[in-house]
């Protein structure tokens, strides 16, 4: 039936359309009266033609359901011959099993009348050690199901927290990382300046004759400089040949070191250490008489004097207010723990003294840990330079996609209207000039316009706000991930025939 109210309703078309192509030739003064009777035949002989496919159609489907309904006969009697094969192998396996389980059985009553009385013994004491362990099982289940319910609530708030807590990790691990490879480029270099300030004490006692030449002290001084220099990985960010001498109030003088801090700031530092009276109290043997222990203590305060007299020295140059960003004060370099230390138990108040004048009075060790330090400091700069670097870059190729985006948006809306017009254009020939010009059929038969196909896609538009040329979002932060919305293309009404005749037909 459904393919006969299909082709039923075909017929019923081509006659609506006949028909109402008929009316239309009937306002023309041409001889239609023929091409009617031509039209007429035609549609007679395809409705023959139709009703003849019709009953084919219903031929092949009576067909069709006679073979249908014989396999469905074969596969009653199939299902049948095979459920009686099977329930015959069934009840043989059925039987084997039987007979099996008999065997086994007896075999299993033999041995069951010996294990009997040992599994009543143990089943006993199973019982009383298993209501013992039931007992404290149910006391710790209770007790981890309140701690479980506890747990669950508490990580149920914090689940926000976790997830910031996992990236924060990922940046402490990392942070971990490049500290620990710092703290064992530190303990090398602890190590070998370790090393160094044994051989310099080793050393001491062999240089006290040498030392007594100020030239000598000087290169000395400079040489001790030099290797804590080395030793702290400062040799790119210090200067040790100044050539700009420095004007105080009352005297000149040149530093022997500039430190370059980040910044573009400037630490002098004077190695130039009086230090003869030391020396000669070196010299002297203690214990050995009182007068030799009364020179002695008088050489040492002599030294604690002089290094005192070099501090003013060092304030009257103030190498500070000759240097660009230099902070108001001057690192003086003493070459020996031993010098500092004999000085400060002779006159306590020295440090603080200096420290009064801008002067500090800095050993080997306290020299080193203050290197230490800059260079840390350095290093801490040169990740906040790139890291303000690769600020600055993703914030310019953020407005720069921006821009892109405004310009793909563009590009789109003007794609848009050129497809509007386009519809425009194909609705308007398809309504208006086409109906006009199917009216010269009549002159030339073979030559036939084409129906225009509308343009069913348009350009989907860019729905991320960085793309559409937010204001707000140019510059910001971070990507605001945004979905692509579905365009639907709003398409002017094209006008179409009611029924448009197939390519060829004898309609047209």
């Amino acid at each position: 039936m459904d393919w006969t109210h299909f082709l039923l309703g075909i017929i019923a078309l081509s006659i609506g359309a006949l028909c109402g192509w008929l009316a239309a030739r009937s306002r023309t003064p041409l001889d239609g009266q023929a091409r009617v009777e031509v039209l007429e035949k035609t549609l007679a002989l395809t409705t023959q033609e139709r009703e003849r496919e019709n009953a084919q159609w219903q031929a092949r489907l009576a067909d069709a359901q006679r073979h249908l309904h014989t396999l469905q006969e074969q596969h009653v009697e199939e299902n049948q011959r095979t459920s009686a094969q099977w329930a015959q192998r069934v009840a043989a396996l059925e039987q084997q099993i039987a007979d099996n389980a008999q065997r086994h059985l007896d075999e299993r009553r033999r041995d069951s009348t010996q294990w009997a009385e040992r599994l009543e013994a143990s089943e006993h004491r199973f019982r009383e050690q298993a209501a013992k362990h039931a007992e404290e099982l149910q006391r710790r289940s209770a007790e981890e199901l309140d701690n479980a319910e506890e747990e669950h609530r508490i990580l149920e708030a914090l689940a926000p927290v976790t997830k910031h807590l996992d990236a924060m990790a990922v940046k402490l691990a990392d942070m971990e990382k490049a500290r620990e490879q710092q703290y064992g480029a530190l303990g090398e270099q602890l190590a070998r300046a370790q090393e160094n300030d044994e051989k310099l004490r080793a050393l001491t006692s062999s240089l006290n004759g040498a030392l007594r030449n100020s030239r000598i002290r000087g290169s000395w001084g400079e040489a001790q400089l030099r290797n804590i220099v080395e030793a702290a990985g400062m040799v790119e960010r210090v200067d040790f040949d100044v050539q700009v001498t420095q004007r105080g109030d009352e005297s000149t003088g040149r530093p022997d070191m500039l430190i370059h801090l980040p910044g573009e700031k400037i630490i002098p530092v004077d190695a130039k250490v009086p230090f003869e009276a030391y020396i000669e109290a070196q010299g002297i043997a203690s214990g050995v008489s009182h007068a030799h222990d009364l020179q002695r203590e008088q050489l040492l305060t002599q030294h604690a004097k002089a290094l005192r007299g070099h501090v003013d020295e060092l304030a009257k140059r103030s190498y500070w207010s000759a240097l660009p960003s230099s902070p108001d004060f001057v690192i003086a370099f003493i070459p020996s723990e031993a010098l500092l230390g004999a000085a400060l138990e002779t006159d306590p108040e020295l440090l603080n003294y200096a420290f009064s004048k801008k002067v500090a009075l800095v050993s080997p060790v306290s020299l080193w840990s203050v290197m230490r330090s800059i260079n840390y400091a350095w290093q801490q700069q040169l990740i906040t330079e790139e890291a303000k670097e690769l600020f600055d870059l993703s914030r310019e190729l953020y407005g720069r996609l921006a821009t892109l985006g405004t310009h793909a948006e563009s590009m789109r809306k003007a794609i848009e209207r050129s497809v509007s017009a386009w519809n425009k254009f194909a609705g308007s020939l398809e309504s208006r000039v086409l109906v006009t010009a199917r009216k010269l059929n009549s002159l030339d038969e073979g030559t036939l316009l084409k129906s225009l196909e509308p343009i069913e896609q348009v350009p989907n538009a860019l729905g991320a706000p960085e793309l559409v040329g937010a204001p707000e979002l140019v510059g910001a932060p971070e990507l605001v991930d945004a979905p692509a919305q579905e365009v639907v293309p709003d398409f002017p009404a094209t006008p179409t025939a009611a029924v448009e005749p197939s390519k060829g037909s004898l309609l047209e």
